[in-house]
């Protein structure tokens, strides 16, 4: 499952720790088919009204963007477009007030270097909150750091935020899967207005980045990458998991026949 949010429904993510760049924004997102700009999420400032946010232009190209405003924006678009009705993986790598970087779905990378230099922004938002179409988030993250290529890579395919290196570094993270806070890192976030549950992408936390619960999802599907199997040979015999089809350094497990003790996925609580 995961969040619809719309004007009247949006997530606060709380106070966060984010004092100056480096910082990374990122999340699976659904968008409908409107000509709107979209928030997807952002962190702000109540002082002086500075921004950074991930969006979507479906107003006019329908890229996802990474946006510094510090009096003007930054904007920093991704090569191609979000579909919508799709799941999409965003990320926004805020490295430093001249460079901003975001990429779609692991890769359609665009950079921008205009100069925005941090006056703040500790507020966390996940949500449209300016139009009355919905917006669909989940697997939530805010990192005080800058995420490599290779982290991205592996989150747009499926990878948990909480299965990543340097787990301490997790400024917010919620799964938004029926609600939030559950499980959660970083401040207590409340839903203003209403919410309602959707279908979620597959996220997996996977053998070798330590056991991971994720509460309230069904069990299955699962999805791995070959980057994310340590200690393990890259052959699906060798993992011993039943109905596993492995191409391409990829593969996706139904989860009948599941070894839990050897892949941990989604689990039902």
């Amino acid at each position: 499952m995961a969040l619809a949010l719309n004007q009247s429904g949006y997530v606060d993510l709380g106070v966060l720790p984010i004092s100056d760049y480096p910082f990374t924004l990122t999340g699976w997102f659904r968008v409908p088919n409107v000509p709107s700009f979209f928030f997807l999420m952002r962190v702000h400032s109540l002082t002086t009204g500075s921004f950074h946010a991930l969006v979507s232009e479906n107003f006019s190209s329908g890229k996802a963007a990474a946006v510094s405003f510090v009096g003007v924006t930054g904007t920093a678009r991704s090569t191609t477009s979000l579909i919508p009705g799709q799941w999409h993986h965003v990320a926004g790598v805020f490295e430093s007030a001249n460079k901003r970087t975001v990429m779609l779905d692991g890769g359609n990378t665009g950079l921008n270097i205009d100069n925005r230099v941090f006056d703040g922004a500790t507020q966390g938002q996940l949500g449209s909150f300016a139009t009355s179409d919905a917006v669909d988030g989940a697997e939530i993250a805010v990192f005080n750091r800058a995420l490599s290529l290779q982290e991205i890579t592996l989150l747009a395919k499926g990878c948990s935020p909480v299965a990543l290196p340097n787990p301490s570094q997790l400024a917010a993270y919620h799964d938004c899967v029926r609600r939030v806070n559950t499980p959660a890192r970083g401040p207590a976030a409340t839903v203003v207005g209403s919410a309602t549950t959707v279908d979620h992408p597959r996220i997996l936390t996977a053998l070798g980045r330590g056991t991971q619960t994720m509460p309230n999802r069904t069990v299955g599907p699962y999805q791995i990458d070959q980057e994310q199997i340590h200690h393990a040979s890259a052959s699906a015999a060798s993992l011993g998991v039943a109905g596993i089809d492995y191409v391409a350094g990829q593969g996706s497990v139904a989860g009948v026949g599941m070894n839990q003790s050897v892949l941990q996925g989604e689990v039902l609580s």
